[in-house]
């Protein structure tokens, strides 16, 4: 009798695994994959990013291009009122940092523009990526690293401040 009952009960808890092991199985499987889809802010943030470490060579070089600067003013613009990931987590510092962003940036174009030294466009550019370090330090901390890497160097010898 115990031998029975020694071997039901091992029976009883194999089968239970099993059925333990195929129903997790398929609730995995089974499982839609959730997607993430970036707000508009974030797209509109990529771009921007995008565009910066594109044209970095070129601005440390010496090559700015006024109009280039004109179009990212006003897509750059579009993220003061691009939806955010969380509309609750942005607050009166984001409105505040992305109007500062914009005036940055009209002083990049007017030292363009007014064919300014080198190094004070390269000053006047690492100031308008300053506004979005200072405000990715509020905001979503994640993207900092890259955004310090878009800084332009100021000194002949190529270090970035």
């Amino acid at each position: 009798m115990r031998g029975q009952m020694r071997r039901f009960l091992t029976l009883l808890g194999v089968a239970a695994w099993a059925w333990a092991c195929s129903s997790a199985e398929e609730s995995t499987v089974s499982e839609e994959p959730i997607l993430y889809e970036a707000s508009e802010l974030a797209l509109v943030m990529r771009k921007m990013a995008a565009g910066h470490e594109e044209y970095k060579e070129k601005f440390t070089a010496g090559e700015w291009d006024a109009s280039v600067l004109q179009q990212w003013k006003q897509q750059h613009s579009k993220m003061q009122s691009a939806q955010p990931t969380d509309p609750g987590a942005i607050g009166e510092e984001f409105k505040v940092m992305s109007a500062a962003y914009v005036e940055h940036m009209e002083q990049v174009i007017a030292l363009v523009e007014n064919k300014a030294s080198q190094k004070e466009k390269l000053e006047a550019y690492n100031a308008l990526i300053e506004t979005c370090i200072g405000c990715h330090q509020v905001h979503c901390q994640g993207p900092i690293p890259r955004i310090k890497k878009m800084k332009l160097s100021v000194d002949p010898g190529g270090v970035t401040p």
